[in-house]
């Protein structure tokens, strides 16, 4: 089941139960071994160096980053702050 280590820690660390609001997190990934971890989280952001795997991908994110590597790992943090901020 993807999302096996993911629960865990979330358990173990801050005794929460993933499943229980996997509505609440994202998961942002950058390469084809992510794949389930897209599948498996209804918020899922890939950066944008994914389409150089578009023939290998068969799980795509929710969403896609326009900046590549750490670019877009930096801007799905902008986005990010950005809205809690105006909440």
């Amino acid at each position: 089941m993807p999302g096996a280590c993911a629960r865990w820690m979330l358990r173990r660390l801050f005794g929460r139960v993933l499943e229980a609001e996997l509505d609440r997190w994202l998961y942002v990934g950058d390469s084809t071994n992510d794949q389930a971890m897209f599948g498996h989280f209804p918020l899922s952001v890939g950066v944008a160096n994914l389409r150089r795997f578009a023939g290998q991908l068969h799980t795509w994110p929710a969403y896609l980053t326009t900046g590549e590597r750490g670019e877009g790992f930096a801007e799905v943090a902008r986005a990010l702050i950005s809205a809690r901020a105006t909440t």
